[in-house]
């Protein structure tokens, strides 16, 4: 029987998109990813995949993808619509100019503080959500996560490491999401995971048991 991947809960089950389709303009790839979630944790979470969605969309070197939802779903919806007005209202009050150090020289742009909350948030649920689907016999509710941003201007970093060849690469839309997975053989509790948006975005993620669990 069904239950929803986040509460285990099997009452008012909906469809969640991991990752939030949100992320993606029509018309939408057709291999997006659903899973069972109850109405409560789907609901709870929109304003933190609204919020994603803007930070993620937000990086100076995002793809084209990653511009146009920039364009037409953060600045001609969300912004104007004042959706997340109290979350939006936390970054407009830090905004300040920055120089970043890019490959091809210093480029001037405009630096904002983003939550690390609500991305580890966003980010542990599309990882449990993907969980899910290739590992069920995985207690997502047992997992601790630990979660590390790439700089965006060192990318480069995982094709060095190894990641783009030795782990499994999953891949969503043109441009816009991109994983690499590897999980333990022996316990598949333990794993790493690479997230990337937009060709831009990218976190590691590691995930284990929790003590005592």
């Amino acid at each position: 029987m069904e239950q929803c991947y986040l509460c285990g809960s099997q009452k008012r089950l909906t469809r969640e998109h991991v990752p939030p389709k949100g992320l993606f303009l029509k018309p939408r790839p057709s291999n997006l990813v659903t899973v069972p979630c109850c109405f409560p944790c789907n609901n709870g979470y929109a304003k933190d995949d609204e919020y994603f969605r803007l930070a993620v969309s937000s990086l100076i070197n995002a793809n084209q993808s990653g511009k146009r939802v920039w364009k037409q779903r953060v600045v001609q919806s969300t912004l104007s619509a004042n959706r997340i007005k109290g979350l939006v209202d936390e970054i407009r009050k830090d905004i300040r100019p920055a120089i970043l150090s890019t490959p091809s020289g210093d480029v001037y742009g405009t630096a904002i503080s983003i939550r690390a909350d609500i991305i580890s948030s966003v980010l542990a649920r599309v990882t449990k959500g993907l969980l899910s689907i290739v590992h069920p016999e995985v207690d997502r509710n047992s997992l601790a996560f630990e979660i590390t941003q790439i700089d965006q201007f060192k990318l480069n970093s995982i094709v060095a490491s190894g990641v783009a060849d030795a782990f499994t690469h999953y891949v969503v839309g043109e441009g816009v999401y991109r994983h690499w997975r590897a999980l333990s053989a022996e316990d598949t509790h333990f794993g790493i995971w690479v997230h990337m948006f937009y060709d831009a975005a990218t976190w590691v993620l590691r995930h284990e048991r929790k003590k005592n669990v």
